[in-house]
């Protein structure tokens, strides 16, 4: 949900729930009689996420070359992956794909590759 959704949203339920609570038959009276702030926070229902394609552990020999299989979202984000890999030198390498969304969410998912000698 974008933020101007969520703007309109909040100042509606803001404006109706005011007005309500405070049983003021006109905007006048409401204005004058009271002055309360409702802190209402809209919660987003579907939970950004970020899943790996494939595995989460791949396995190469000394020399092979890493296929990247990338990751999916669940909604239109920027992802950025950061890794030191090194498939010349054999050991434990970690890629880390971070995911932020419209709204600032963001996302992390994580992938071990591991790079033998045979």
């Amino acid at each position: 949900m974008n933020k101007t959704i969520k703007k309109i949203i909040l100042i509606t339920m803001v404006c109706v729930t005011g007005l309500s609570f405070m049983g003021c038959s006109t905007r006048h009276q409401c204005s004058e009689n009271y002055n309360e702030i409702y802190d209402i926070k809209v919660q987003d229902v579907n939970e950004f996420e970020i899943k790996l394609n494939g595995e989460d552990l791949i396995e190469l020999t000394v020399g092979d070359t890493y296929e990247e299989q990338g990751v999916t979202v669940n909604r239109k984000a920027e992802v950025k992956k950061e890794t030191m890999l090194d498939t010349s030198i054999p050991g434990f390498y970690k890629i880390t794909y971070t995911a932020e969304d419209e709204d600032g969410n963001i996302a992390v998912a994580e992938r071990m590759v591991k790079v033998r000698k045979y």
